[in-house]
């Protein structure tokens, strides 16, 4: 193998590098088609969980669910229900879909007092980068919007009190491979007070005076949107096209490496 031919293969595999490891973290499942590049869910390698494609499933497919809205709202109990309805018809060949999960950041019990540096339940920033917590898992929707997607909150950690400071760059401006997430609001699994009216919810962008990476309580009778996740790895499929790619770029070296000796 000549000086040039390493050069080209090696030049190959720092490009491809980065590329693996940018798609470590969503990995697609279930293709629109056998071997295409659309898929219908994506698995999240560092939380253990798989997120269907469309955040707004609700929309289209009700699974004979009643009382969700044509644009796919539904209040908590029947979002409940719907992802209930998902599992028993197996979507995607599964049966254990869900609501994306909140738990307290401290690990003990939430804490309702609002912040903007991550530091409570209520609030901005919780687990986004610098943040107290930054990079924690306690809730599945801020873990995917902060560290996943790498979105800043709306509202910076300089905010107080009710005076939200606008950040550079805040708000829902990478979305990812889910095109078409919207900036609604979601249901999360959980009460907001255990027995209560309210649930936890996280706002991927503006609504009710709400922005972009804020996680709170909604009334459980309010029209929310519901995104389906399930525990664990839905479906094991070949690796990525970029985890191929930097297989064979370290396949094109073994064999040149071979055929010059």
């Amino acid at each position: 193998m000549n000086r040039l031919q390493t050069s080209a293969a090696l030049a190959a595999i720092c490009i491809l590098a980065p590329l693996a490891a940018a798609d470590a973290a969503l990995i697609g499942r279930a293709p629109l088609t056998p071997g295409g590049s659309d898929f219908r869910a994506y698995y999240d390698d560092v939380l253990d969980i798989t997120w269907v494609a469309s955040s707004t499933l609700g929309a289209t497919q009700d699974f004979g669910i009643t009382g969700i809205t044509e644009n796919g709202t539904m209040r908590w109990d029947t979002a409940q229900s719907w992802v209930a309805a998902m599992g028993a018809a197996n979507y995607l060949g599964y049966d254990n879909w869900r609501l994306p999960m909140v738990a307290p950041v401290n690990g003990v019990g939430f804490q309702y007092a609002r912040s903007y540096d991550g530091t409570t339940d209520r609030g901005y920033g919780l687990g986004a980068p610098g943040s107290l917590n930054a990079g924690t898992t306690a809730s599945e929707m801020a873990h995917l919007y902060y560290t996943t997607l790498g979105n800043k909150a709306f509202c910076g950690p300089q905010s107080s009190g009710d005076i939200c400071s606008i950040q550079d760059g805040g708000g829902l401006t990478n979305r990812g491979p889910f095109t078409d997430l919207p900036e609604f609001t979601f249901w999360a699994g959980q009460e907001y007070f255990p027995g209560g009216d309210l649930a936890w919810v996280f706002r991927f962008g503006p609504q009710t005076g709400f922005f972009g990476g804020n996680q709170g309580g909604s009334l459980k009778v309010t029209l929310r949107h519901a995104w389906a996740v399930g525990d664990g790895d839905i479906a094991v499929i070949p690796v990525p096209a970029a985890f191929w790619l930097f297989g064979s770029a370290l396949g094109v070296l073994g064999w040149q490496k071979r055929r010059s000796v």
